[in-house]
């Protein structure tokens, strides 16, 4: 379960400098701490002793820049989705969609309207 700190180094790895640089960017990802994302905080392994998050953030962003923005939007998207939300809309067992946060974050995410 900690080999997803690649994906979500960015939540909490990213130090002032970087996120001033990267504002633009971090801001429409709309990342949260790490412990806010439910498929992260089942793990109870958010932080490892002698783990550099930032460090690792730096690591994770020099080689996606090399792939390109969409992999890092891809992976934000694909932790976020844990967060959505479904109602149950008849007694046999079909759902919707909650229109809340999550789901609006993953749409924009993944370029969908």
């Amino acid at each position: 379960r900690c080999g997803h700190r690649s994906a979500f180094g960015a939540c909490d790895g990213a130090d002032e400098k970087t996120r001033r640089r990267l504002h633009q960017f971090l801001k429409k990802l709309k990342l949260k701490a790490a412990s806010e994302y439910n498929y992260l905080n089942q793990s109870n392994c958010l932080t490892i002793d002698r783990i550099d998050d930032s460090q690792k953030f730096h690591k994770l962003m020099v080689e996606m820049a090399l792939i390109s923005r969409t992999c890092i939007s891809t992976a934000c998207s694909c932790i976020m989705v844990g967060n959505v939300s479904f109602e149950v809309i008849d007694n046999e067992n079909h759902v919707d969609v909650v229109a809340d946060e999550a789901v609006t974050n993953v749409a924009m995410l993944m370029g969908c309207d």
